[in-house]
């Protein structure tokens, strides 16, 4: 699940596909937020540029549990 949103914000701020050279610093942003398992701020960037990432209840569910740990 953490990896299916991490994929998807790659594929949306990937900085070879925006000539906007602050994708470049949004695209390490996130690879450092996956890498560091932080699923809260992969979530917000996901918001913030309007990824849809399909997730069945049950990865709902967990993506859930694991912000309420992380606060």
């Amino acid at each position: 699940m953490t990896k299916k949103i991490h994929r998807a914000l790659a594929r949306a701020t990937h900085p070879d596909l925006h000539e906007d050279p602050k994708f470049e610093e949004i695209f390490k942003q996130i690879q450092e937020a996956y890498e560091l398992g932080d699923i809260s701020e992969l979530v917000l960037k996901a918001f913030d540029f309007e990824v849809d990432v399909e997730l069945n209840d049950i990865e709902l569910s967990e993506l859930e549990k694991k912000i309420e740990i992380q606060r």
